[in-house]
């Protein structure tokens, strides 16, 4: 599709630290193993500086010329501040340790970014976050689910309602061509995931302490493609990873399913949100007959770019023809909350931009960028190819599926994530199918904030009370909770 979904990930680091290289390329005590295994070269930027945290900060590259092979890493030393400490202070009660990775797959250097729990690092899940876009940096998430804020003045403050109170976050700039990632683009989710498995395999492989603890893939939006392709990657070639569960908010995974319910979303009565307008809904309805048709077609044959670029540009055209803000129907402008949310990501994203940073991350020759990636899978019509397929050998495995979606989402919305919910082909099925939706509630909100159904303790489905495309900047406080929840095994 034409628009652009949000999509993030995150990655853990080493509660170790180790020695730092210094400005001019050289090491600090670094060990034979690993200076001949990273071949660390020269692009190595001291950034401590920069005040991300009081601690000594470095990123870089690790190169291999030869291959075209361009591994970015960042670098922090060990931090421990004591939960006592207030939250003032840059970044409060989190242990930074990024290590330099050794991790490559076919051609490309991914950036990646890492917090650890600031609750109990060695025992806590780990989650890696994707973004959606496709094409948009994981890294900027920092300032969504992450621990930072980003300011007008282009500074950085902690919060303290961050996803790595109870749980080590990852953030990894996918696929190639999106953020600082970069070397030799895809075509297909299908292929991002035969980059991002082995990567994450060489990480656990590399570093063993992390390696037994629960790892849980989630995103938003394009990550309705990543989330399940990349699960599914792993339980297929029986990857060394320890997944245990995925979440998708508000995602895109088959369009043939999804889409019929833009019409129900925008033109029904029964809707606690505006409406559009009869005519919008008349032409709508029309023209979707048209779009099912090239959806089956795309299909058939997912891999002819022709035929599913056809079928994308003429289900874009059924969307537009609803003719209302796509990101949320409420009509914005938003609430301080919102608004002070998305004044961050924008703050976060500008500076991410900016030369200076490509230069403190030593990106040097190498903008940040989203419209690489994008125009790779936009130009195959990716968007409109089905990625569920591997859910129901997921559930088979006993992996926990969540599916949550903000109601007032028009793009992506509650209805067609719950249908996709209904549709999975497992052996629980009916009893997902007939389970009645119930009133959803969260530790931290007196009142219900959604409404939910869940079978067998694995698949579950949340919708989300006046949250539009991205639940995480709607309703931090309910993300932050039901994803707390999700992880401990305590949602029903």
């Amino acid at each position: 599709m034409k628009f652009l979904f949000k999509f993030t990930i995150s990655l853990l680091a080493s509660s170790q630290a180790l020695a730092l290289p210094t400005n001019d390329g050289t090491t600090e005590g670094l060990t034979k193993r690993d200076f001949v295994r990273s071949k660390l070269g020269p692009r190595v930027k001291d950034a401590t500086s920069q005040g991300f945290d009081k601690v000594r900060q470095f990123f870089g590259y690790l190169d291999d010329d030869k291959k075209d092979k361009h591994m970015f890493y960042c670098k922090f030393e060990l931090r421990v501040i004591n939960a006592s400490d207030g939250v003032t202070a840059k970044f409060p009660r989190l242990r930074i340790s990024a290590r330099k990775d050794r991790l490559f797959a076919n051609a490309y250097c991914q950036f990646k970014g890492f917090y650890e729990s600031r609750s109990k690092p060695q025992e806590d899940p780990i989650i890696i976050w994707f973004s959606g876009g496709p094409g948009e940096s994981s890294v900027v998430e920092m300032f969504d689910i992450g621990p930072a804020v980003a300011t007008k003045d282009g500074k950085h403050t902690s919060k303290p309602l961050s996803w790595n109170n109870f749980a080590n976050l990852m953030f990894i700039d996918n696929p190639i061509g999106a953020g600082f990632s970069y070397g030799k683009a895809v075509n297909y989710t299908s292929d991002a995931a035969k980059d991002i498995v082995p990567l994450l395999e060489r990480f656990f492989q590399d570093f063993p302490e992390y390696s037994k603890q629960p790892v849980h893939l989630t995103g938003s939006s394009y990550a309705g493609h990543w989330v399940p392709a990349f699960a599914d990657e792993i339980v297929r070639t029986n990857a060394k990873v320890n997944l245990k569960s995925i979440s998708i908010g508000n995602g895109i995974m088959n369009s043939k399913i999804q889409y019929p319910y833009w019409i129900e979303t925008i033109c029904s009565k029964d809707s606690p949100y505006p409406r559009a307008k009869e005519e919008n809904c008349a032409r709508m309805k029309a023209q979707l007959p048209d779009c099912m048709k090239q959806l089956k077609t795309c299909a058939a044959d997912p891999k002819n770019d022709l035929v599913c670029r056809q079928a994308s540009e003429a289900c874009d055209s059924l969307m537009d023809a609803g003719n209302v803000y796509g990101w949320d129907i409420r009509n914005p402008p938003f609430d301080h909350i919102e608004s002070e949310a998305l004044d961050s990501l924008h703050c976060g994203q500008t500076w991410l931009g900016q030369d200076s940073t490509a230069k403190l991350f030593g990106a040097f020759g190498h903008d940040y960028s989203t419209a690489e990636a994008s125009n790779k899978l936009t130009g195959t019509g990716d968007s409109v190819i089905p990625y569920d397929q591997g859910l129901p050998r997921l559930l088979k495995k006993g992996i926990e599926i969540l599916r949550y979606a903000g109601d007032a989402d028009y793009v992506c919305n509650w209805l067609g994530n719950k249908a996709l919910a209904e549709s999975i082909q497992w052996d629980g099925k009916a009893e997902f199918g007939k389970t009645p939706m119930k009133s959803f509630s969260v530790e931290s909100v007196s009142k219900p904030v959604g409404e939910t159904k869940s079978a067998r303790g694995l698949l579950h489905f949340v919708r989300v009370f006046n949250a539009g495309h991205a639940v995480p900047i709607h309703q931090p406080q309910v993300a932050h909770d039901m994803m707390k929840a999700a992880l401990s095994g305590k949602l029903k």
